[in-house]
C-alpha cells in the first residue's frame, strides 16, 4: 500500500505472516542475517536501538535492552543456524557459501552472550 505526500510516494509494508507479540529484537536479529547490509551489524543494531528509544520514549527500559538483544540473536541462531550452515557448505554459489559462512561465524559469537541470560 502507498500513501501520497506532496508528490512523493511512501511505501508501507506490513508482514502479517508470523504476527505475534514478542521482543522487537527478534525481528532485528532476523533482519541482520537475512539482508545484505550497507553498514556494519553493530551500526545497524545501534541505529535500531536509537530509533526504538526515540519511539518509545520513557517506555524504553535500558536495563532490558541488552538481554533482549542477546536473547534475540541467540533465538535467531536456533531458528536460522541450520539454514546458514547448509548454505555455507552446500550452496552452488561460492559467494553465497562465503556470505552464509560469515553470517554463521558472526551469529555463533553472539550465542555466548545470549546464553548467559538463560
Amino acid at each position: 500500500m502507498s500513501f501520497m505526500r506532496s508528490h512523493q510516494t511512501q511505501v508501507v509494508m506490513l508482514d502479517w505472516q508470523l504476527a505475534a507479540m514478542g521482543s522487537a529484537t527478534i525481528d532485528l536479529a532476523w533482519y541482520l542475517v537475512s539482508v545484505s547490509l550497507l553498514i556494519s551489524k553493530e551500526a545497524a543494531i545501534e541505529c535500531y536501538r536509537q530509533n526504538l528509544v526515540q519511539r518509545l520514549g520513557n517506555h524504553f527500559d535500558e536495563a532490558w535492552w541488552q538481554p533482549l538483544l542477546e536473547l534475540g540473536l541467540l533465538g535467531n541462531m536456533i531458528r536460522a543456524g541450520c539454514f546458514l550452515a547448509w548454505h555455507a557448505t552446500h550452496d552452488e554459489n561460492e559467494k553465497t557459501r562465503a556470505r552464509c559462512g560469515n553470517e554463521l561465524v558472526w551469529l555463533s559469537k553472539q550465542v555466548w552472550a545470549g546464553v548467559r541470560w538463560l
